[in-house]
């Protein structure tokens, strides 16, 4: 059985330790700062438990350092063969995309303040609306619960 280690950094220190602890085949729970996956991810709320997969699929949520240059927890939506192509699931318009290796590990769940966690797979449908619908949705979720 392996042992849970809980350990506190300070944030300029936090991504590379977690890049490192990915690499060496370890779990690792991070917070989330933006809110471009709203609303099931909230920013300076939840955090992810984010573990390194053997392979990445349509549907994934994945920790990945873009072709920008910049880090994003994002929904990968297109699986092509040189790249893969990622959106926010609070991001009506723009897309990111990455290599195969950019993809530095999968959210395997979301874990909200209360303790509740959920499924990241079992909220893809959201992609799935219209987007005329998805921007009403967000913006009145924005209104209601202030993210």
């Amino acid at each position: 059985m392996s042992e849970i280690i809980k350990v506190t950094v300070p944030v300029e220190t936090l991504l590379p330790s977690a890049l490192e602890f990915l690499k060496e085949g370890m779990s690792v729970v991070l917070p989330v700062k933006g809110n471009s996956m709203l609303p099931y991810i909230r920013g300076g709320k939840d955090q992810v438990l984010v573990r390194k997969m053997p392979y990445v699929r349509e549907g994934d949520v994945v920790l990945a350092h873009t072709t920008a240059g910049n880090y994003v927890i994002h929904r990968v939506i297109e699986v092509r063969e040189d790249c893969l192509v990622l959106r926010g699931d609070g991001n009506l318009v723009g897309t990111e995309k990455c290599t195969l290796d950019g993809v530095v590990g999968t959210v395997v769940e979301i874990q909200k303040p209360s303790g509740h966690k959920l499924d990241p797979y079992s909220v893809k449908g959201w992609q799935k609306l219209p987007l005329f619908l998805r921007r009403i949705l967000l913006a009145l979720y924005k209104l209601f619960f202030r993210p």
